[in-house]
């Protein structure tokens, strides 16, 4: 099943091929996501921690407007 994920990190310019703020399509494997749709348009297997989903992105914005 996919996931759509939003890039929030790029480690420092580290992994080119992704855009931060861009939305990509994924795949969760353990700790880790397979990334579809970067630059060359092949998978690519990424970190976890570089992402966050649609929820975790309702959720921090909920949470923002709480405090």
């Amino acid at each position: 099943m996919r996931i759509r994920v939003q890039c929030i990190s790029t480690n420092s310019g580290f992994y080119e091929n992704l855009e931060r703020g861009k939305w990509y399509d994924a795949k969760i494997r353990n700790e880790y996501l397979v990334v579809y749709g970067t630059n060359d348009n092949s998978p690519r297997l990424y970190e976890k921690k570089l992402f966050r989903t649609l929820d975790e992105k309702r959720e921090f914005r909920l949470n923002k407007i709480l405090k």
